[in-house]
């Protein structure tokens, strides 16, 4: 009985250990490793892909290209409200904007007149593209104002 158990652990540990030395010897297989194209075609057909509003094709894409709403102004429909509050004497105020299909109509502008100018007011980069709402998201540095 003792022998039969040494007997299983022996052909065990061996065909363990030729598993694991085929592995490391050639751990990818025969020609079936590494990318059919180019990184630079692989990139150029993710944007190809994205143009054509297959946006969700690959898993691992950290960003989504939209294209620009063509419609007119007065089609960007939306909810305003205002709130003010009293906190130990000092009036707040407030105003929430709900955007009906912010993926259309919602974008993210660099400073007038790019990075490079620094800080600008919200009021200026919304003017830049004839904006209807605007909102400061922070995109830059506080300490330097540059952009991030």
């Amino acid at each position: 009985m003792i022998f039969m158990i040494y007997f299983i652990l022996i052909i065990t540990a061996t065909i363990v250990c030729r598993d694991i030395e085929d592995i490391l010897s050639n751990p990818y297989g025969r020609k079936t490793h590494g990318p059919q194209k180019s990184l630079n075609e692989l990139r150029q057909q993710m944007i190809d892909l994205h143009y054509a509003n297959n946006r969700n094709y690959f898993d691992n894409i950290t960003y989504e290209i939209y294209n620009i709403s063509q419609q007119d102004e007065t089609s960007a429909h939306y909810t305003k409200r205002e709130i003010g509050i009293n906190i130990n004497s000092q009036f707040i105020n407030g105003r929430f904007y709900r955007l009906e299909n912010p993926l259309k109509h919602f974008s993210i502008l660099e400073p007038a007149n790019g990075c490079n100018n620094g800080t600008v007011l919200t009021r200026q980069s919304a003017e830049q593209q004839k904006c209807i709402i605007a909102t400061n998201a922070g995109f830059f540095n506080t300490k330097t104002g540059d952009c991030l």
